[in-house]
């Protein structure tokens, strides 16, 4: 039987398909390297939302204390007082661990510093507990 030159050989076919799979590998590879990095970029994203929003809620409780007690000076209020006067809940982190923390307030002026299990404020200081 005579063949003509027209169509793939056998030799042909096993390069185009080795060259196929190579192209798909490296394409699973790059479309999975970005999956992963979007969910962690999601998840620290949620979690540095979280705990803004847990920071925010030890500010509030900070200041109501502050205006109730008539302070006017600076003076740093632990979580544990603002919790055991009632002004606060129990702050945890979103895996259920319980965080600690403490509001330095100056005139009116109030900054929150939290600790958890995952995460720190930037400048928090353990012994303001």
């Amino acid at each position: 039987m005579h063949l003509n030159n027209r169509g793939w050989g056998t030799k042909e076919m096993i390069l185009m398909t080795a060259f196929l799979l190579i192209l798909l590998g490296i394409t699973w590879y790059y479309i999975s390297t970005l999956y992963d990095g979007a969910l962690v970029r999601n998840a620290r994203t949620f979690s540095n939302s979280y705990y803004k929003t847990v920071q925010s809620n030890l500010e509030s409780a900070a200041e109501r204390y502050y205006e109730d007690k008539g302070y006017t000076g600076t003076a740093i209020l632990s979580y544990s007082l603002l919790k055991d006067e009632g002004y606060i809940s129990n702050i945890q982190d979103f895996l259920d661990a319980s965080c600690t923390g403490y509001v330095i307030a100056s005139n009116g002026s109030f900054k929150p510093y939290i600790k958890c299990n995952n995460y720190t404020s930037e400048g928090y200081v353990s012994e303001f507990e």
